[in-house]
């Protein structure tokens, strides 16, 4: 596990510079296990070591947004497929963008991960209503009341 710099303890060797054939410069970070000098709780006023591992995997599975297995809450906001849409030319998970327009909220979903990552144009945006909408009338025709009996108990 590699981590950024933390300032409640002292720490050697957490990256490691290798050079290419081509004389380019790679940094790569090291593994905790590999670090040749870690001293926890070497400043005292800082969080605890343990905390700051605790930390670091909670910053570690919040990384994961765009993996197709997580699951996500939805934030505020009246889109439905929040953190569930997944872009058809892609494959990214689309964004949520809300806009005030003609005295109203609008909702889009946007797929811009190249453009926010690599530069690249955005590749798609659609407004959130009639994705909404039709999605609302495919779950509405599944709930029949041998569906919901079911659910219910569960």
């Amino acid at each position: 596990m590699s981590s950024k710099s933390s300032p409640h303890r002292c720490t050697y060797g957490r990256r490691q510079f290798r050079r290419t054939f081509d004389g380019k410069r790679i940094l790569r970070a090291r593994d905790i296990d590999d670090w040749p000098a870690c001293i926890p709780d070497a400043h005292p006023g800082y969080i605890s070591w343990e905390r700051h591992q605790e930390n670091l995997k909670v910053l570690k599975a919040n990384g994961r947004g765009f993996e197709a297995a997580r699951a996500s809450i939805p934030r505020e906001g009246p889109a439905l497929l929040q953190g569930r849409a997944v872009c058809g030319q892609c494959g990214s998970h689309l964004g949520v963008r809300y806009a005030a327009r003609r005295g109203r909220q609008e909702a889009w979903y946007i797929c811009n991960r190249a453009r926010i990552y690599r530069g690249e144009p955005m590749c798609q945006s659609i407004a959130a209503p009639p994705v909404d909408e039709a999605i609302g009338m495919l779950i509405a025709e599944q709930m029949t009341p041998a569906a919901v009996e079911p659910a219910i108990e569960v």
